[in-house]
């Protein structure tokens, strides 16, 4: 029989196994695993409220079409349906077709049905709702957060994603609905000059980025470096360097890379996200706490984001503030295995040997279900 010690021993190497299997960095806006842009999403075949069947033949390939994976329970989903019915008003009806697919629960019971119908209702929404009875299409398309987004061309191919509804993307996804509606873009009307990398940083970044993912870190860090050198300003390779750093060990040589991408763009949400994780791996708990919050401001849907705002609150000592937290974070949409192994990290640097286990059980749990 395992002591608890060699228990929580043993999870914490399984659950670090299972997560060194999972190639892809965890990213604040990923929207869908199984959705690639430029590609023809996963087949569609649900029922809506009145149980007429909808298939993909029917929703796809007529025009633009934008589809929002939803929930009543998710307060931004009610924003972005709302606000796309009145882009749609505003760009014409005729020029594109909005489709809601209600990811409720598991399994979609009388009253669900009738809170569904209630908040469509409300909120006005004129284009067909879809019930997603066993999160079967939730699943097929690999939903990262509840609201999720994806816009279709008429070519029937994905032309955006968009992962919950920040307010500072909200700009972004009204221009991929008119670039599909073949309308120009606000983007277009106010163009903005991309950041152009100097000194062919751009070059070494890449190489860099091909090295790591071939898992050549000393040769992958070698090249971010000269990235950096060459030109201080391009925010992809401080964030490239920071993540190569953190996956090896070397929080202390990540945290500045991380917090110098955010003074250059102090809204982009990697950077803020791996600030935020770091601080907290580096015991600068209060600077963690600030962070994910303000993260969770643009992400309320997140668990990973109020997960780590009450670990900080916990190692503050403030236990009451910590039990809040997790219980509100428990209400949102489950974490990526990924996230949850990183907090099990945080708890585990701090000898906290109860929550990290947890956590580490958690992720091996998760992990294994998504592996399946």
């Amino acid at each position: 029989m395992l002591s608890r010690k060699a228990r929580s021993r043993w999870v914490t190497v399984a659950a670090t196994a299972l997560v060194l299997l999972w190639c892809a960095r965890p990213s604040v806006s990923a929207a869908f695993k199984n959705v690639q842009v430029a590609q023809v999403p996963p087949a569609l075949s649900l029922k809506d409220l009145s149980g007429k069947e909808w298939t993909s033949a029917e929703i796809y390939g007529r025009g633009a079409t934008v589809v929002i994976f939803w929930a009543t329970w998710s307060p931004r989903s009610t924003e972005v349906i709302r606000d796309l019915e009145a882009l749609r008003a505003r760009i014409g009806p005729e020029k594109v077709s909005l489709v809601a697919v209600n990811c409720e629960h598991p399994a979609i019971t009388a009253a669900d049905r009738d809170a569904i119908a209630a908040a469509v209702k409300q909120i006005g929404f004129t284009g067909p709702v879809l019930l997603d009875d066993g999160l079967v299409a939730f699943n097929d398309y690999g939903a990262m957060a509840l609201p999720s987004t994806l816009v279709i061309g008429a070519d029937g191919k994905v032309g955006y994603t968009l992962a919950g509804y920040p307010t500072t993307l909200r700009e972004e996804l009204a221009d991929a609905v008119r670039k599909a509606a073949g309308l120009p873009t606000e983007a277009e009307q106010r163009p903005v000059q991309e950041y152009v990398p100097k000194n062919h940083a751009l070059m070494y970044y890449n190489l860099g980025r091909q090295l790591a993912g071939k898992g050549q870190d000393e040769k992958a860090e070698a090249q971010l470096k000269i990235s950096v050198e060459k030109d201080p300003d391009f925010k992809k390779s401080r964030i490239e360097l920071g993540l190569l750093y953190k996956r090896t060990g070397r929080v202390e040589l990540a945290l500045p890379e991380f917090e110098r991408a955010r003074k250059i763009d102090p809204k982009d949400p990697e950077a803020l996200y791996q600030v935020a994780v770091v601080s907290l791996r580096a015991a600068k708990f209060p600077e963690a706490q600030a962070l994910f919050s303000e993260l969770s401001t643009e992400f309320p849907e997140r668990e990973e984001l109020a997960l780590g705002a009450a670990l900080a609150a916990k190692y503050q000592g403030k236990e009451e503030e910590y039990r809040k937290g997790r219980e509100a974070a428990a209400k949102l949409f489950p974490a990526d295995p990924r996230y949850v192994y990183e907090m099990g990290q945080v708890a585990d640097s701090q000898k906290d040997a109860a929550v990290a286990a947890e956590l580490y059980r958690r992720a091996l749990e998760a992990g294994l279900k998504k592996s399946r």
